[in-house]
């Protein structure tokens, strides 16, 4: 854990890479609900419209992602958002939600996915110490305050 960490959390600021994940996933939701450029709209397309069979995974909004073979290809918008999109729950999914729902919930999940990995890294390294970061993160207090 930085410095710099308290103040991001104060502020409600996701670190620089959950930053770039949010936005890619907004750009995935907007181009979904076809109100982004269409070049971008092109590249996102749910299962249920790419395929030609019905498959059990058309009903829970995934995206399906095409194949690559280098990781350049794999960092492009095309692959990149797919991925993303399909990693979410599928309560953060749900198509009929609006924009500003849908920011706040996906918003909430990456500060939640931060604090719960951040959290697990300072177990790692010292196991008998919590710094409290979260109260919902850690509900059953397995960790042990020590001072």
């Amino acid at each position: 854990m930085n410095v710099i960490t308290p103040v991001l959390r104060q502020l409600h600021w996701l670190p620089v890479r959950q930053r770039v994940h949010f936005k890619t996933v907004l750009l995935v939701y907007k181009a979904l609900r076809d109100s982004t450029a269409a070049y971008l709209v092109d590249d996102c397309q749910l299962v249920s419209q790419a395929g030609r069979r019905r498959l059990r995974s058309a009903d829970i909004d995934t995206c399906s992602v095409p194949r690559t073979n280098t990781q350049f290809g794999d960092r492009s918008f095309a692959v990149a958002g797919p991925r993303l999109w399909n990693s979410l729950p599928a309560r953060i999914r749900q198509h009929n939600n609006d924009i500003g729902e849908f920011r706040r919930q996906l918003k909430s999940f990456y500060a939640r996915q931060h604090v719960m990995l951040s959290a697990s890294l300072l177990r790692q390294r010292r196991p008998s110490v919590c710094l409290s970061i979260c109260p919902s993160v850690c509900p059953s207090h397995c960790c042990i305050v020590s001072k």
